[in-house]
C-alpha cells in the first residue's frame, strides 16, 4: 500500500477511518480504493466522509 503523497510526504490516515487520509505536509485528500489511497478533490473526500459517518450514527442508533 502506497503510504506518501506525490509531494514525498507521509500521508496519515483519520483514526478508525483508515479508508480516509490527509498529507501531512500539503494536506491534499486521498480515499483508500482498491488498496491503494488515490487522490481526491476537497469536495468529493468530504462528501465521502460524511456519508461514512451518517452510516454509523445510523448502524448505532438502535
Amino acid at each position: 500500500m502506497n503510504r506518501k503523497c506525490k509531494c514525498g510526504s507521509y500521508l496519515a490516515p483519520y483514526v478508525n477511518m483508515n479508508e480516509f487520509a490527509e498529507c501531512m505536509d500539503c494536506h491534499k485528500a486521498y480515499i483508500l480504493k482498491d488498496g491503494e489511497y488515490k487522490q481526491v478533490s476537497k469536495m468529493q473526500f468530504h462528501t465521502e466522509f460524511r456519508k461514512k459517518l451518517i452510516e454509523r450514527q445510523k448502524s448505532n442508533k438502535y
